[in-house]
């Protein structure tokens, strides 16, 4: 019985390289028969990649002032031009008041610190939010070019959180 557990064991080892190597050359046939026909595309898209990076090297170089070759396919879009930046001395946002309209709201006063627009209880208008010299906040509320309504921070989350029940 010892004989024929080796004689087994033996051919199972002799075999076993044999169907594995036939597997190999299976596997590789098949591999490189999708990378043949592949390599041509990918060698053109390694060129092409190749010569971009030489252009994007050849512009660093020249501190990006060449072009090199680069075109935009997008048309140049003229920006709105900006409002220009206004210049103080501006009075103090506690000295604010209802009725003056937005245009002298801007000029006494500067640019706000921010700017938002509809909301609750502003009745889709702008409001202005200026900051005051000891970090308050003032909040002028603009409607149809005009200032309808002056009042702190303080004021509005107070009358904010305020419940009205109505019956």
């Amino acid at each position: 019985m010892r004989a024929g557990v080796w004689w087994l064991a033996g051919t199972l080892l002799a075999a076993a390289p044999i169907t594995v190597s036939g597997q190999a050359m299976i596997e590789y046939t098949l591999g490189v028969g999708r990378a043949a026909a592949t390599a041509p595309a990918m060698k053109k898209a390694g060129e092409a990649s190749a010569k971009t990076f030489e252009k994007l090297g050849q512009m660093l170089e020249q501190g990006g002032q060449a072009r090199a070759g680069v075109t935009s396919s997008r048309s140049t879009i003229p920006l709105a031009p900006e409002a220009p930046k206004r210049v103080g001395p501006f009075l103090d946002p506690l000295t604010l008041t209802a009725g003056l309209t937005r245009e002298e709201l801007l000029n006494r006063y500067g640019d706000p610190v921010m700017k938002t627009t509809g909301g609750v209880g502003t009745l889709a208008g702008e409001t202005y939010w200026y900051r005051t010299p000891t970090g308050e906040h003032i909040l002028a509320e603009v409607r149809e070019g005009q200032v309808a309504a002056v009042s702190t921070e303080a004021q509005r989350k107070q009358a904010s959180s305020a419940v009205v029940i109505v019956q």
